[in-house]
Order: C-alpha cells, then structure tokens, then sequence
C-alpha cells in the first residue's frame, strides 16, 4: 500500500495537556486564596498510555483502498486502451484517451475512470471532481461513490466518506471494500459501535487475507469500546492471526491489550519479538513498536522506533507523522515543523499535517504562523475541522481577543455539539471576560459529554465560590478529586471552602494531604498555618507559617500571621522583629504598620509605635481608626 492510507492512523484528538497555565483568581475569603485552572485548553497530543490503538495500519489495508474502473475497461476497446496506457504510468496519452471518449459523450463510467486516472497519478483534487462529475451524470456509476468516499477517507473527510460508502451498499450489498473501508472510516470518526458491526459484516463478506483485515479492525473498533469489549478484541485478532499467521498488525493488537504493568509489558514484548521475528525489516512493525512505546509511556524508545521505520522506508508517511507528533509533545518545534513540511510536500491536501504545523508555530508563540497554519487546515477541509477552530480560539486567547475566541469555540461546537474541550475553553473565556453567568452552562455542558472532565468541575467551584455557594463549591471540587486525586489546586480550593465554612478540622486534613504530596507548596503552609492559628494550635500555626516563610522569604501574608501568632504567645520581640520584615517587603501597606504598632506598644515601645502610626496615618489619611489609635497614644504621658 502507498502511505496515502497514512492519515488513517492514530491522530488522538484528545484533549491533551500541551499548555497548562495556572492562572490565579483572586478570591479572598477571609485570609486564602482560590487557584483558578487552566488546564487541558489544547486538543491534540501523542495518546495516552490507556492503549494502543495502531487502527487500521500498513497491510491490514492494503487492498481495500484502490479506485475500480468502470466494467467498461473490459469490454470497450477504447477504455481497455486507456487503461493499460493508466498502467503503464502513461499519464498524458491515457488522459488524451479518456478525453477522447468523453467527446463522444459524457457517462458516468468515462467520468469515473478518468478520475481513476488522476487519483492514481496522485492528483486527488481532480480525482475528486471527476468523481463529482461520474455521479451527477445520469445514470450514475454506482461504484463512483466508492471511488469519491476514498478520497474523502484519503483527506480526512471521514463523514463524507461514510455517506458515499453507505449510498454504494444501498445499491450493492455485498461490496466487501465498502463495508470494509466504512468501518475503518467509522474507527477514524469514533463511532465503534457501528464500526464493529459494519466490521462485522465486512469480515463475513470474505476470507483469507481479506477476512484477516477485516477482524483486525474488528479487534481494533472492539478494543476502542472499553474494557467490556477487551475479551471480543482479542479473539478478533487472534482469529486474524489463525487465517494469516505471518501477518503482524494483529500481534501488536494483542500486545495493545496487555496492561501497562511489569507482566504485560513482558506480554507484549513477546508479541512484538514474534512480530519482528516473522518480518525483521518491516517499517510496519516498527511503527507499530513505536505505538506500543508511546501506550508505555516510553517516548524515546518510541522516536527510536519511528525513525527506525523511516530508515528502512524513508518515505513512510506514517511513521513520520507521528514520529511529528512526539516531537511536537518534546516541544521540539523546529524538528516537528520539518516532518509534517516533509508530509506536505508530498500531499499538499494533508490537513492534518496543517495543523499540526499551526501547532508548531503556537508553541514558538508565533500567533501569526499559527493562525495561518489552521486557516489553510480549515481551507483543506472545506470549514468542516472543529479542532482547528478550537485551537483558533486558543491563539486568540493567547492574544487576549476573548470574543474572538468565543466565536473560534462556537464554530468547533457548531461541527460537532458533543465536544468536551469546546466547551470548556468556551467556559475559560468567558471567564476571562469575567461573564460568569455564561461560563456555568459551558462547563456543565463539558460535564454532561464527559461527566470526568475534573478540570470543569474545578472552575466550577470557581464560579460557586465566587456566587457564595459552598456546598455547591465543595461538591465541585470533591468531584474533581474522586477523579484526579493528585490535583493540588482543587485539594486546596475544597479546603479554602472548609475553612471558610469554619470547618477547621476538614481545612487542616486537606492541606496535610496535600502536603503530603509536596510539601513545598508554600500557598497551602502559609493556609494551614492560618487554619492552625483559627483553632488556637499556635505551636502548630507557628511551624507551619515558618515552613512557608522558608519557601518564600517575602510572603508578607505569612510574616502577619506569624507575628500574630508570637504576640499571642507573648513573644513581642520575635514578633516585631517579624512584622518589621514584612513592612520592609510591603512599605506601603498601612495595615501592617499597624499592627506593627500595637505590638511595638504591647512591647512599651510606645515612641516607636506613634511613629508607624503616623505612618500609616499618611498612606490612609482618611482613616479614622488609625487616628483613634494615633489620638489614644499620644494623649498617654
């Protein structure tokens, strides 16, 4: 097969962690802060560790995606002549042939074929019109809708590519290729259920190797259902494996179903050792390795994999997209850039090649380029490309155009309603525009399409936090946790909320947790501290304002509370020794210089507490307690 299948692969448009900035609101409630999250505001990334999912790769599609000629390449002299003239490589005369009939008049064979002519020559746009000219003459081939859902397939046109295939099965049901190929185009489009069973079909439609495709991508669409298909998945590829026993994509299938633990990675090993055994220089396997290298989290070994791939075969389309894609992931901007310019040389109608450049651009904080790339991705793709206008929406987030970028997630929403990340970004910027009534209902639509997106959870107790709703809040942050239980700013959010609600003990809990964790969080020191001191644990509110004043010298917040914590305890001279730090970092804060005082004054400094008060009298001359505290000591002899 030539790597124009290369698009059908594993491209994850998954939300994906690329840029996470936590970006603070400020929400003080009594003496915390809340963290606001921006995470998970890209879409595509190298896949997770869940599984692998090679989809239908290298031979396992090898047959199915040719273009058929007309019935009439065999009986007419004239398209036989054109034909053999096609397969000889022989362009231009070819095409004079076809032309040649069509002057005798147009059919929707003539069309058909000399779109078959283009397609194999590797000029899709023109295959394509052809192909548009084939059905719109009447009557229609009907094998033309076949023909045109390949080169929508073939261009990421996956939706219209199901259309043509299911018109083509409505009118021959037994066309193996088309249920075959409208399951790998299901796959792509993530509908598995129905992908299993047109799979189904497809593979008791044939036998021997095509068969052998066909469970394969059964076992794949099985595997992509879940853990309750697993059992289903493996015997799909080990029904591939019986009917084809030297073929490989099925041995990395069952690898792909071994956990990512010490046993199963010995487990698929074995599989991709048989793998390589049986085709020891096989870009495909290589590939495939690289897949299974990416599931277990093992980038390096990974890249070793997909270059090892382009070694043997260097121009493995395939193998160089992902191999992108991990670059891309590395942050390796420039590398990443060269592999898809490489894709585009070769296929100018790669879309997604486009937009990966435009996510090349993004990270080198080139917004211009970035914006440039999705736009040419969205020409490419005729509009229909909603993780490009969602990443459109990210750069003019980046440029701080938020309506612009509302209108970027409306587009990607409008395409498809079901997504997640469109909602939630849609949430983040209307929250950057402070329009919190419009936020609540795009992060609880994120949350009704993927009820685990913890991060929505998350600013959703932002936004119950901020409509003095705490309950609400900390049932927001809880789920957030029961989801991610290793996700400090909604740990120290939820125990914020405790501590507002008084509930000391719940507070302190939380923040041990936390700390527990990482224990240089100075923010949750500094609030533990606090909920210590509320709870009259001085000792303990001591310690842990002391830990946070280790981590950052200049916490002026922590230095207050430290000193009041000591004037409780009747050490005024460590306190004012303290709060003159604090003034040091903060001159113009008149609250500390007060409190500065009263300690100064407790410590019968009383020359030296009149000073700071007239101090702070002159950074708040409007304040009338700080005059009534001036007025008290000055009347003192």
């Amino acid at each position: 097969m030539s790597d124009s299948k290369y698009r059908i692969l594993r491209e994850s448009f998954v939300p994906v962690v690329i840029i996470i900035a936590v970006l603070f609101l400020v929400l003080l409630y009594v003496q915390f802060k809340a963290t606001f999250d921006a995470q998970r505001v890209t879409v595509i990334d190298i896949p997770d560790t869940a599984a692998v999912r090679t989809d239908a790769e290298a031979a396992g599609e090898a047959r199915e995606d040719m273009p058929e000629l007309s019935t009439e390449s065999a009986s007419d002299p004239l398209y036989r002549e054109a034909a053999r003239l096609m397969t000889e490589k022989k362009w231009d005369e070819a095409e004079k042939r076809y032309r040649a009939i069509l002057a005798r008049g147009a059919t929707s064979q003539t069309h058909n074929d000399l779109g078959v002519l283009y397609y194999h020559k590797g000029d899709r746009q023109k295959a394509l019109e052809e192909f548009n000219r084939a059905l719109r003459t009447k009557p229609a081939y009907p094998r033309a809708y076949f023909n045109r859902g390949l080169v929508y397939s073939q261009t990421g046109r996956y939706a219209e590519a199901v259309k043509d295939y299911e018109a083509l099965i409505a009118r021959m049901p037994h066309h193996f290729e088309a249920h075959y190929n409208l399951g790998v185009a299901l796959t792509r489009l993530k509908d598995y259920r129905k992908a299993a069973a047109v799979l189904e079909k497809a593979s008791e439609k044939a036998a021997g190797e095509r068969k052998a495709r066909a469970l394969y991508n059964l076992g794949i669409a099985y595997r992509s259902l879940g853990p309750d298909k697993k059992e289903q998945a493996r015997k799909s590829f080990e029904a591939a494996i019986r009917l084809k026993p030297d073929s490989i994509e099925p041995r990395f299938g069952l690898a792909s179903l071994e956990p990512n633990t010490p046993a199963g990675r010995k487990r698929a090993q074995a599989q991709i050792d048989k793998a390589l055994e049986l085709k020891p220089n096989y870009p495909p396997a290589y590939f495939n390795l690289g897949l299974m290298q990416t599931s277990f989290g093992d980038r390096k070994a990974a890249e070793d994999a997909y270059r090892k791939a382009i070694q043997y075969n260097p121009e493995y389309a395939k193998a160089r997209y992902n191999l992108g894609l991990l670059l891309l992931a590395d942050k390796r901007w420039a590398e990443a850039r060269a592999e898809f310019q490489w894709i585009l040389k070769r296929d100018p109608l790669h879309a997604e090649s486009r937009f990966n450049l435009g996510r090349a651009a993004y990270g080198e904080k080139d917004h211009d380029g970035a914006l440039r790339e999705y736009r040419k991705a969205l020409d490419l793709r005729r509009g229909d490309y909603p993780e490009a206008h969602l990443n459109i929406g990210l750069v003019r987030v980046a440029r701080k155009e938020y309506a612009e970028a509302v209108a970027g997630y409306r587009k990607a929403i409008k395409l498809r309603e079901a997504y997640p990340e469109a909602w939630y970004n849609l949430g983040l910027a209307y929250m950057r525009q402070k329009q919190w009534d419009n936020a609540a209902p795009a992060f609880k639509t994120a949350l009704k399409h993927e009820p685990n997106y913890e991060q929505a959870w998350f600013n959703l107790g932002i936004l119950y936090t901020r409509w003095k709703k705490e309950d609400e809040a900390i049932a927001a942050y809880q789920k957030a946790l029961v989801i991610r239980p290793e996700y400090p700013q909604a740990r120290l959010n939820l125990a914020v909320r405790y501590a507002k609600k008084k509930q000391y003990a719940e507070a302190i809990r939380e923040y041990r947790t936390l700390l527990a964790k990482d224990d240089t969080y100075a923010l949750a020191w500094t609030n533990l501290g606090l909920a210590y001191e509320e709870t009259g644990e001085l000792s303990k509110a001591e310690e842990s304002l002391r830990r946070a004043l280790k981590l950052e010298p200049d916490n002026v917040k922590a230095m207050q509370h430290l000193a009041q914590v000591l004037e409780e305890r009747g050490d005024h001279a460590e306190a004012i020794k303290i709060l003159e730090q604090a003034v040091t970092a903060d001159a113009t804060n008149a609250k500390l210089r007060v409190q500065l005082a009263g300690v100064l004054k407790k410590a019968g400094r009383t020359g030296e507490a009149r000073t700071e008060l007239e101090k702070a009298l002159r950074l708040e001359p409007k304040n009338d307690k700080i005059k009534q505290e001036l007025n008290a000591i000055q009347q003192k002899p």
